[in-house]
């Protein structure tokens, strides 16, 4: 491998490294050859639910290029002396991190992450300057949704679904009439607090 710097600055950092790794506990395996230009590097992995490993962030630890570039600091004694530099990458490229996700949620993404995190489904036009004033009270919020009115109500929770819209709030005559919302969650274990939290988002609502 080609590399910059003596073999002493490199045996110093890959000690150091691996002792670090070693005081944390962290299981890995040694990969000859793979280290960055400038310095040697840890490699993080993550699983998907396959099973499958994804390298994403690093951390290099870096003595060369502080020197190449005289880059010091003044030590409590007054001398200078040349920095350590630590390159970290906390997820690798965004376009692998964001295919990780994707592998391993499907389009089953978390609320949080979900590009829109709330199919609002009125049951008629009768219900839809409701469904407006809900789609704005969570804007307000800062909550990502949208209103689907094409097509039977069956069918728009069957796309919902597909789609991986984590909640549904079906508005219809009662929830119209008491200011209220109807909240179904695509998975059930986000049921208790998540969809009460929903709910009072919009208490009240007013067409």
């Amino acid at each position: 491998m080609h590399r910059l710097g003596d073999d002493a600055a490199w045996d110093r950092a890959e000690r150091q490294l691996a002792d670090v790794v070693a005081e944390l506990g962290l299981p890995c395996a040694i990969q000859p050859g793979a280290g960055a230009i400038y310095g040697p590097k840890l490699e993080l992995l993550l699983r998907d639910r396959r099973g499958r490993s994804w390298q994403c962030g690093t951390i290099q630890l870096d003595f060369v290029m502080p020197q190449r570039f005289d880059v010091r600091y003044v030590d409590p004694s007054g001398n200078k002396r040349h920095v350590v530099m630590l390159h970290r990458a906390l997820y690798g490229s965004i376009e692998r991190f964001v295919g990780l996700l994707l592998e391993h949620h499907g389009a089953a993404l978390p609320a949080w992450l979900a590009p829109e995190q709330i199919a609002i489904l009125p049951i008629s036009a009768d219900h839809a300057a409701y469904a407006e004033s809900v789609h704005a009270r969570l804007a307000m919020h800062d909550v990502r949704s949208r209103i689907d009115r094409e097509g039977t109500l069956a069918r728009r929770v069957a796309v919902a679904q597909h789609d991986g819209v984590p909640f549904v709030v079906v508005v219809g005559d009662r929830e119209l009439r008491d200011g209220t919302i109807a909240v179904r969650a695509r998975d059930s274990q986000m049921i208790a607090p998540l969809v009460e939290g929903i709910a009072s988002l919009v208490t009240r609502c007013t067409p």
